[in-house]
């Protein structure tokens, strides 16, 4: 670290200066009220160390914490990610290739579709399947591929109540998927600059609402089935009878006479073709 690191320039009462270890209680309480509430010490000394080592400014959102929950030991805790933007990971390989006299630069982004042939630039109207990017440093070639499907951040779409590509994803797929294949490549030639630390881009997918659960056999029998169907054109009685002692088949005709609307008679008729088995 230099002797000083001002990240909000000399005279800021935020700067971090070359003597620190750690943030100073201004500075955490700025960060807490940066959505850092529940980062805990070691938490927000690992972000100090992050912040020094590449010189990005937390205070200036070059560089921040992204909370997400997860659940750990039958409950939910908050766990943190670092994060910056694609600029920010740019200029932490610029300085780390000036400090060790190296060249750097971007070789070669290509975008290719479900084909598979790769091209230098993406006309199509469908997204890109995947991104590659190849970075050179001094003479040493790193490439990275982002495939569409690991990467795209979703959304409902509360006209339809369907999933899919966020505003951001549905606009610029092709631009979001690119910074995530540069910023593999850039993790691969500057590892030791830049490990720990994602770009955006690469984490949307981590917000990712979890999938719904698949429907079971009943549910999609009902969901196939209208219940005017269930009334009108299946006798449930005689099915309980050709089904006696089969309990799953029995619970699945129960399930079904209940979603027709029967009467209670025929719903205590079909549970008592369980017998002992019930």
């Amino acid at each position: 670290m230099p002797n000083e690191v001002a990240l909000l320039g000399a005279n800021s009462a935020l700067a971090v200066h070359g003597e620190q270890t750690f943030w100073t209680p201004q500075q955490i309480t700025v960060l807490k009220s940066l959505g850092l509430q529940e980062a805990t010490e070691s938490d927000l000394g690992l972000f100090f160390h992050q912040c020094t080592r590449t010189g990005l400014d937390p205070f200036a959102k070059q560089i921040y914490m992204i909370g997400r929950k997860a659940k750990e030991n039958g409950q939910f805790v908050t766990k943190y990610t670092i994060q910056t933007g694609i600029d920010g990971y740019r200029l932490i390989a610029r300085r780390a290739a000036d400090r060790t006299g190296h060249k750097y630069g971007i070789e070669e982004t290509l975008w290719c579709g479900e084909d598979g042939a790769w091209r230098d630039v993406w006309l199509g109207k469908q997204p890109p399947a995947a991104a590659k990017v190849t970075v050179s440093r001094n003479g040493e070639t790193f490439t990275a591929v982002a495939t569409y499907n690991e990467y795209v951040q979703l959304a409902k779409d509360y006209t339809t109540g369907e999933m899919g590509p966020n505003s951001m994803w549905k606009k610029m797929a092709a631009n979001q998927l690119s910074k995530c294949a540069e910023a593999a490549a850039l993790r691969k030639a500057f590892p030791q600059d830049l490990s720990g630390i994602y770009v955006d881009a690469e984490m949307h997918q981590a917000d990712n609402p979890a999938p719904e659960a698949p429907a079971s056999s009943t549910l999609r029998l009902l969901q196939e089935e209208t219940v005017q169907d269930l009334g009108e054109r299946r006798d449930l009685r005689a099915e309980a009878d050709q089904a006696v002692g089969n309990v799953p088949e029995l619970q699945r005709i129960y399930a079904a006479a209940e979603a027709a609307g029967a009467d209670a008679a025929t719903l205590d008729y079909i549970k008592s073709k369980a017998g002992a088995n019930a």
